[in-house]
């Protein structure tokens, strides 16, 4: 897979102690408030200003892209209200086309990565599946609870292309069985 960098942006466009939507895509996926520095030298996080229902987080890519999985690296320190790995808070995964809805699943966030690198920092991440995959150029968290949205990552990424030789084989195969019957 390959990632799919771009922009980031938060429906609010402000955020709280000086951690921007910009650490969204970063390429610092550490969930601890105070950890890494995130694009603004403060921390790895990106964390809405205020508390509000379906706040929303963005990435937006530079021209359109098929994209095939997205990965949400959560916040790990606290605040088990918010998106967490409990579970208990539902979320939409939106992508965008320009201005055309092409993909919306609602979740609740299910660790599926885990990490934990040297010394205290921490990612916790759920990979999401995009099937069929879809072009777009923007991928959008709304969080549906009356809260903050604080997140680590949002990474969206390309579907794995099937190595030309497996595609040959494959079709060597099927052309075979066809002669044999």
């Amino acid at each position: 897979m390959a990632d799919i960098n771009g922009s980031t942006v938060d429906g609010g466009g402000q955020n709280y102690g000086g951690l921007p939507a910009a650490n969204l895509n970063d390429g610092d996926r550490d969930g601890i408030y105070n950890n890494g520095s995130g694009v603004d030298g403060q921390g790895s996080i990106a964390h809405t200003a205020g508390q509000a229902a379906d706040q929303e987080m963005g990435v937006t890519i530079p021209s359109p892209a098929l994209i095939g999985s997205v990965i949400l690296f959560n916040r790990t320190d606290c605040c088990n209200a918010r998106i967490d790995a409990g579970g208990s808070v539902p979320f939409t995964l939106n992508i965008y086309n320009g201005a055309t809805l092409v993909y919306t699943q609602p979740y609740v966030f299910s660790q599926s990565i885990f990490i934990s690198p040297a010394g205290n920092s921490s990612a916790s991440g759920m990979v999401m599946p995009i099937s069929p995959s879809v072009v777009g150029n923007h991928v959008q968290i709304v969080q549906h609870n009356n809260d903050y949205i604080n997140l680590a990552e949002l990474e969206a990424f390309s579907p794995t292309p099937e190595p030309a030789s497996l595609t040959l084989f494959g079709l060597g195969a099927l052309g075979l069985l066809a002669r044999r019957r």
